[in-house]
């Protein structure tokens, strides 16, 4: 079993609280990744799971075991976990089966050699490296190598992998094979992971659930499309992608369906959900996120009454087309596929889904990331 209970974690360093009061449920078998930018906290958090830093406060239970505490922290070889680091650390001189043996011979010191050869056949085998026994690390590419550390870790049976940013040393296109290939492992194994990334697609892409972090404060705890389409702040949709925040004002509220009618800067109206626990009254001032592919483009109408959107900019990227248009004073990005036509200077119309828009307090807003690329 590997279900995981964090109860108020908390680490300082100094005056600086790296993680703060961090409330997480992991159940047995999930693959669950903290997700955040650097410094938020995400990687201490996966230590102290790991048992190699000791918190200020709080619990972290296995099982029903408390393994960390501020008394009493269980050792790392001794808490039935594995760990996959980011710069793999093999072993240079040893080859790939004497590295995959190493952590058994350690944990598991009865086993006989036969015993031994077995696991690791079958656990390569497992990973897509049946016959590289015999070679060592510096024969094997990167995502090889990144398999050998895989295996390392899950040969022992661990009922629970931590894996601190294992695929950042990898380059663009092996990355997305080795996404595919760690996903498929965990959910062949079972066994509970527990990722650590700053990367988006790494996450939406492999997580049964995202825990995003900002600060060392758990931001948002949910499954991957909700925290793309509902995010719990401004924060954490403007950090999953590119978001266009309008300001709005409120028409009327509906509590029963958690919706509220809006009236854009621009003149259009909506009915757009709102975010969790804001109940914004009529008159009140917001912020409506939505994201540049739920907007859609059409051609603009002499008689149409639509507010009408200017081109500014147009940017080819193959299979898709992204636009950064002009309603009177907003500017707004829009995806579409790569068929549409438009030009700088084209004026056009726009419909927002409204089932993709969500309505947060006017007070929280921030300006968009202006490093992040639409790429």
């Amino acid at each position: 079993m590997g279900t995981i209970e964090i109860t108020g974690l908390t680490k300082n360093y100094g005056d600086v609280r790296v993680v703060d009061a961090l409330d997480l449920s992991i159940a047995d078998g999930q693959f669950v990744t903290l997700l955040g930018p650097s410094g938020c906290g995400k990687t201490t958090t996966l230590r102290m799971m790991a048992g190699f830093i000791s918190p200020d406060e709080g619990t972290i239970t296995v099982d029903g075991a408390v393994l960390s505490s501020p008394d009493h922290v269980v050792s790392p070889e001794n808490r039935g976990m594995g760990m996959v680091f980011q710069n793999y650390a093999l072993w240079p001189h040893k080859s790939v089966f004497q590295n995959v043996a190493y952590g058994l011979r350690m944990q598991r010191p009865k086993l006989g050699r036969e015993d031994i050869r077995d696991r690791v056949a079958t656990i390569l085998d497992t990973v897509g490296l049946a016959g590289y026994g015999d070679r060592f690390p510096g024969q094997l590419s990167g995502g090889q190598q990144q398999r050998v550390a895989l295996a390392r870790s899950l040969v022992t049976e661990p009922s629970i992998l931590l894996l601190d940013e294992p695929l950042s040393n990898l380059d663009a296109k092996l990355r997305d094979k080795m996404r595919d290939e760690v996903q498929e492992i965990q959910r062949r194994t079972n066994i509970t992971f527990v990722y650590v990334t700053h990367d988006q697609t790494e996450a939406m892409s492999m997580s049964d659930r995202i825990a995003v972090m900002r600060a060392g404060v758990l931001e948002q705890y949910a499954p991957p499309r909700q925290v793309y389409f509902r995010p719990a702040s401004v924060a954490v949709a403007d950090f999953m992608g590119l978001i266009n925040l309008i300001p709005a004002r409120v028409e009327s509220y509906d509590r029963p369906t958690a919706t509220a009618e809006v009236e854009l800067d621009f003149g259009a109206r909506l009915e757009v959900p709102t975010a969790d626990g804001f109940e914004p009254a009529a008159g009140e001032q917001v912020t409506v996120a939505v994201r540049p592919e739920s907007i859609a483009i059409r051609s603009a109408s002499a008689t149409n009454e639509d507010p009408v959107a200017e081109v500014s900019r147009v940017m080819m990227l193959g299979h898709l087309c992204y636009c950064v248009l002009h309603v009177g004073e907003v500017e707004l990005r829009v995806q579409t596929d790569n068929h549409v036509d438009l030009d700088r200077g084209d004026r056009v119309c726009l419909d927002i889904d409204p089932r993709r828009a969500c309505a947060f307090p006017a007070s929280t807003t921030s300006e968009p990331s202006q490093t992040k690329e639409l790429v």
